[in-house]
């Protein structure tokens, strides 16, 4: 498992709109060994335009995205993503991408632990750091397991795909 997955280079990440508890740096460092060994490129979903000092991102070649016109375009693009679990999880959830869900809110964490029994990703709470890298390799590394994400959110969605989505939220949210 020390080949990565062909064409696996893009990852997407994503607090919210306003990183509440300022986990987009911490998630960044524990990605930036693996960004470099693997050439990968980071799209950081910020709250606003330079949210981060123009060293952090030289030093950690992130690409600031703070305003998202054409989301399909820019989604289409991209092999993973790390994110919290509000809005922006369900339309991840509809394209397809393979997600690791991060987040401290309780809101979030239980829809959180709702979208991993359903098989859409794992979550974590930040502090849990080793597990969070352990599941960035396991799906970078594992096309089988990359696979079987990828397949299980566009078997759900396929069929009456806005039908489903507005199942699984209101799923989540009344739950």
């Amino acid at each position: 498992l020390n080949k990565k997955k062909k064409n696996f280079n893009n990852i997407f990440i994503s607090q919210g709109g306003t990183d509440a508890y300022n986990n987009l740096k911490n998630i960044i460092k524990l990605l930036n060994p693996l960004q470099k060994k693997l050439n990968l490129k980071l799209f950081v979903k910020v709250p606003k335009k330079n949210y981060f000092h123009q060293k952090f991102i030289k030093k950690h070649n992130v690409r600031e995205v703070h305003n998202l016109d054409n989301i399909k375009s820019f989604l289409s693009n991209i092999d993973l993503s790390i994110c919290g679990c509000g809005n922006l999880s369900f339309e991840i959830n509809f394209w397809g991408i393979p997600a690791v869900f991060v987040s401290s809110i309780k809101k979030e964490i239980i829809r959180g632990k709702k979208l991993q029994n359903m098989g859409f990703g794992k979550f974590y709470i930040p502090s849990q750091r080793e597990e969070i890298r352990e599941e960035i390799c396991k799906i970078i590394y594992n096309e089988l397991y990359y696979n079987k994400i990828k397949r299980k959110k566009k078997l759900f969605f396929k069929h009456n795909g806005l039908k489903n989505l507005t199942k699984l939220i209101s799923k989540l949210f009344n739950a």
